[in-house]
């Protein structure tokens, strides 16, 4: 069975379900890990519905959209100043089909508090161990966008 399995930031295994459109519906907003059957993976923002794309309907429909951000510096936890429009996205197509399983981060997206990654990765939520404070752009905050 293709199936979805949902982690907690640190890693932790928190569900698993069928791989189908309701279900990738769901990871709408999170990093995610799209396993393909030609044994690829890619990693991104999960745009289940398209939001980058034309033929947007508000369904999931044969293809998704893995997001990161073109502007951002992972190494420093910080977007590049120098750049007019230093929040654009890109993304990558991914046909449904030729997924074999997908990998999401629970509560990834910076809207619902996670830190802003532009890879698939799990960080710890030990306080004894220090991590960069991120400013989140308010428009990632707002209730307002879609998750």
């Amino acid at each position: 069975m293709r199936e979805i399995r949902y982690y907690l930031c640190d890693g932790s295994l928190q569900a698993k379900e069928e791989l189908n459109n309701n279900n990738i519906g769901k990871t709408n907003g999170m990093m995610i890990c799209c396993n393909l059957k030609n044994g690829k993976s890619f990693d991104g923002y999960s745009d289940s519905y398209r939001l980058y794309d034309e033929s947007y309907d508000s369904k999931v429909n044969s293809y998704i959209f893995l997001t990161k951000y073109k502007y951002y510096d992972s190494k420093n936890n910080k977007f590049k100043d120098d750049v007019s429009n230093k929040y654009e996205q890109s993304g990558k197509k991914i046909n449904i089909n030729d997924i074999d399983s997908i990998d999401a981060i629970l509560y990834s997206n910076p809207r619902w508090g996670g830190r802003i990654l532009n890879k698939f990765e799990f960080y710890h939520t030990d306080k004894s161990m220090k991590l960069v404070d991120v400013t989140i752009p308010s428009f990632l905050k707002s209730n307002n966008n879609m998750q």
